[in-house]
This record gives structure tokens, sequence and C-alpha cells, in this order.
């Protein structure tokens, strides 16, 4: 029975996106998708010269679909600015994306400010790919982990791997984290087994859990959170913890040496890299540690980059990062299609970044921007910003949301949720002052 609630569910899935969610914004023509499912089906060229607003994508099993996608480009005048230091280098014959500049990022004005984007597919870039994926099944197969990919893997893998950054310089934006309630109230973030003990005495603030109506003019992104902390338990000493977590300097979840760690200062700034080697302890407000780092201090990570867990190809389709630069001038939020970790570490450390902290993987990931817009003060919302990465929600209805619902069929989060109320844990860009 479960077999073919799933296979009607499939051909429901994409005759949706065909037909639901004609609204103000054009759409790119899926014809071209397999409404069988019958193999992953990544489409996310991008459309010139037109802007084509991202429609959706679903996760059902194994089965990723992504539509036609595009990102807006200003059609007003503003004051052009190329990101310096941080080429993009591309193959020879091969095109940069709309708008970019000499770098390889498109400049997105807001207002007064700027924030960089960049969306390339892997086979375009200058980089030794295939070396790269040789070196990655060595490693594996070297510490006894089978990593090979059968032929429409392999195909996504060379023809479908792409990178999608947005990149904010420090002096004109601020990155902040929002724990969200499960991280608090919940014992191991929102499932029922228990590996460790539960919470107490925890206060859940409003800020927490959403944007503040006074934050909107200042709002410029949303990004999704980290894992569960059930998937970030390790064993220590014998026993199972969880990553470390500091909310309002009060140590939640004790740090565990090793742990890539985003720290929130008492002055605005923030730090990627381990919680051991960071300096004034004593004035972190909020920390929250996820997974083995990727790249610290610039130097390529194996235990993080060649993760002994994430290593499936399915867990490659989608991934979440947060990246930052030597001299910390910018951070970036940063998500990947069929692109294996250490390849999208290798790819970031070559066009100049130090820091990665992968935040999420799978069909949780989401994250929405500002659009290019002459005035910076004006209140976030869906009207003037749109989706970063695709949103499910706009294809799929009530019903199917129900039927995948009762068979356990993965969902997506709105990423505007953040703007009343998230259990789960977010993070947010805004202007500075």
């Amino acid at each position: 029975m479960l077999n073919k609630i799933s296979k009607s569910l499939s051909g429901l899935l994409v005759s949706a996106s065909l037909i639901l969610g004609a609204n103000s914004f054009s759409y790119a023509d899926n014809s071209k998708t397999n409404d069988n499912f019958k193999e992953q089906i990544i489409i996310d060229e991008r459309v010139s010269p037109n802007f084509v607003r991202s429609k959706a994508y679903w996760v059902f099993g194994s089965k990723y679909y992504i539509p036609e996608m595009g990102y807006p480009v200003a059609n007003f005048d503003y004051q052009k600015k190329d990101l310096v230091g941080y080429d993009i280098k591309l193959k020879k014959g091969r095109e940069k994306c709309e708008g970019a500049g000499e770098s390889g990022w498109t400049q997105v004005p807001v207002g007064n400010h700027s924030y960089y984007r960049a969306e390339y597919q892997l086979r375009d870039l200058d980089i030794p790919f295939e070396n790269w994926v040789s070196e990655m099944k060595e490693n594996y197969n070297g510490r006894g982990f089978n990593k090979s990919y059968d032929e429409t893997q392999e195909n996504c893998l060379v023809n479908r791997s792409k990178i999608h950054v947005a990149l904010f310089p420090k002096e004109e934006f601020n990155l902040k984290f929002h724990p969200g309630s499960y991280l608090l109230i919940h014992e191991n973030g929102d499932q029922e087994s228990a590996k460790c003990p539960p919470r107490k005495g925890v206060e859940v603030k409003k800020e927490y859990t959403k944007i503040l109506p006074e934050e909107l003019e200042s709002l410029v992104g949303l990004f999704n959170g980290t894992f569960w902390n059930q998937d970030t338990v390790r064993k220590v000493d014998g026993k199972n913890r969880r990553a470390g977590l500091i909310i309002d300097g009060k140590t939640i979840d004790e740090p565990i040496n090793g742990l890539a760690s985003v720290a929130f200062y008492e002055d605005g700034n923030f730090k990627i890299g381990l919680y051991e080697e960071m300096p004034d302890k004593e004035k972190i407000k909020l920390m929250r540690q996820n997974e083995n780092i990727l790249l610290h201090n610039g130097e390529f990570d194996e235990k993080g980059s060649y993760h002994a867990l994430w290593r499936n190809f399915n867990d490659e389709i989608l991934v979440s990062y947060l990246i930052t630069d030597s001299k910390e001038e910018n951070f970036g939020y940063a998500w990947t299609t069929h692109t294996p970790p250490s390849i999208f570490t290798k790819t970031m450390k070559d066009i100049g970044f130090s820091e990665i902290y992968m935040i999420d993987i799978h069909p949780v990931i989401n994250s929405v921007l500002a659009s290019p817009r002459e005035e910076e003060n004006e209140k976030f919302s869906t009207s003037n910003s749109y989706p970063f990465v695709p949103i499910e929600e706009e294809v799929v209805n009530t019903l199917v949301r129900v039927l995948a619902t009762k068979i356990k069929g993965p969902i997506q989060y709105n990423p505007y949720t953040p703007l009343y109320f998230s259990e789960k844990d977010f993070f947010s860009v805004e202007l500075k002052d």
C-alpha cells in the first residue's frame, strides 16, 4: 500500500509542479522534466536575460526535483563595485553569471549597500575536478568505506554539480543566530528517541524564534539552521554528548573539541572555527557547534571534508554551509547540488576562503534574500525578496503535503517562517547601522 501511495504521489507532485503556483512572476517551462521520477532530476540552469522566479523543489524518498531557476538582477542605476580578491576562474569559453563583474560575482544593491552572489556549474570552473573526485574515492576506500557511483549518479556528479554562494561584506552586514525553541526545550532537537538527558530551566525568548518588528527594515536574508541535536551527538569519554551550545553567555551543552563552531560576541562580531581556539570566550553570547570543520585557517580538513557519516550520494544532493575568508572581511551562505563536501571545500579554498562550517543537508535547507532595490529601509517581506534556495511550498498543494506527512515524506521548511515564529533554529543577515 505504501508503495502505491508513493508512486501516485510522485506523479501528482510533478503534475502539481506544472499547474500550480501561477502568480505575478514568470516561470520556466518544465516540459523537460521526467514525470515518472525514473531518475534524479536537477534542472537549475540560469535563464537570461529574463528573471525567472525559483518555483520549487520537492524531495520524496531519494528523488530530488529542482525546476529551472534564476535570480533577480537590478533594473535601475547603481554604483558598480566589483568584488576584489576572490576571483572565480572559469574554463575557456564558459560564461559568467548574468550581471557578473570581472571577478565572476554578481553585485546585488540594497540601497547604498551591496552583497554579492555567484552560482556556477562545477564543470564550468577551472578546477581539477576529476582529480579531486579520484582523491575523494581513494580516501574513503582506503579507510574501508565503499565510495562509488553508479552510471546515473556519476552523470549527476559530472553534469549537475553546482555551487550557489551569497557573500556579504562584514563592514556593511551582520550575521545573527536564532536558536529557535527545539534546541532548548526538546531533549534532542525534535525527535522522541533520547540519547541525552533533557534540558531544564531554559527560557525561550522572542528573539530566539522570530525576527522582531524593529528588525524588519534592516533584514536582508534568512538562512536555515543547523543539524538536529541527535545528529550531532558524539561519544566523549564513553558518554553520549550533544554538540556545544551557549545561549546568552550560559553554557547549555558543553563544547566538544574538534567540532566546527560559530560564536557570536557581545559586540555583534562572530567567528567560525574551533571553539577551543577562540579568543575572549567570556565575551561569547551565543555559540553553536555542528559537524567537523571542513576548512580551517585555510587548510583542508580531511575528517570534516571526507566525513565518515555523511558520505552517500543522497547526502550530497543538497547541502548548506557558512563560509568566511582569512581576513574576515566577508562571510557567506552557500548551498550546493550534487556536490561532495570535499569538492566544495577545495573549490572555496581555491577562491580564497579559509573557514567552512557545514550547516545542514537534505530538504531542510532554505534561504531567502532581499531583492535588488534602490531604498534600503524597506521592511523585509515576500514581495521584496526572493528564494535563494527554491521553495517547495510554491508548488506542493495541501493534499500532497498531507499525503507526504502520512507516509513520512520530507517537507521543506518555509524560509519565511522566522518572520512569524520558528521552532527550528535559523540565521539572519541584517544591514549594519
